[in-house]
């Protein structure tokens, strides 16, 4: 896997499964297995299996998940989530199951641990403007924009249940790396406000 899709990624996602669970009816083992599945189509080693499966889900469906765990009704529900994980905007028919791995995908990017292996996968990219480190609208792209559009998610969660799952501590990290690098006043603060909105 590339770009943070990785296996840490996934654990990541998956720790947040008892929480989810506390308001969306999803089975952890189903979950488990979604949160596993869900960058298939990105893993070199199963990217030619699915493909000739005909797609995720009946790649999933047919042979992604032994029967003795998870009878068809699952292996629908998981297939679905999979599939469809990466849509812009929530709809009515999404299942509980889709919109906790969607709400753990958003989630976990917004943790600076997560976040920064940009730093690695986008090593092209500068970490900061230099001319404006902290105002990522007025900046040219760099990872702490990228940062910040990132944030723009956090209006994007269906409910205040799925927002209190982010650790608004952890989202200050990154602007005290840039303070000391840039050598400016750290102004992250009003950045982060600006980009959350009013669920800051």
């Amino acid at each position: 896997m590339v770009g943070g899709h990785g296996v840490d990624h996934v654990q990541d996602i998956i720790a947040l499964g008892p929480r989810i669970a506390r308001f969306l009816d999803i089975d952890i083992l189903e979950y488990r297995a979604a949160a596993w599945l869900h960058n298939i189509d990105r893993c070199g080693l199963l990217e030619r299996k699915v493909k000739s499966a005909g797609g995720i889900k009946p790649y999933i469906i047919g042979v992604g998940l032994a029967e003795e765990f998870f009878d068809l009704q699952a292996r629908e529900r998981i297939a679905e989530a999979v599939a469809r994980p990466s849509e812009r905007n929530d709809a009515p028919d999404f299942s509980d199951l889709l919109m906790a791995l969607r709400i753990a995908d958003k989630v976990v990017r917004l943790v600076p641990k997560n976040f920064l292996d940009g730093f690695a996968h986008w090593a092209h990219t500068q970490k900061f403007d230099p001319e404006h480190p902290f105002d990522y609208r007025k900046g040219s792209d760099s990872l702490w924009r990228r940062f910040m559009w990132n944030l723009e998610w956090i209006g994007m969660l269906p409910s205040d249940e799925a927002r209190e799952l982010i650790d608004v501590k952890e989202l200050r990290v990154f602007g005290v790396w840039i303070s000391c690098k840039a050598g400016v006043p750290n102004t992250a603060e009003n950045e982060i406000k600006k980009a959350a909105g009013k669920y800051y």
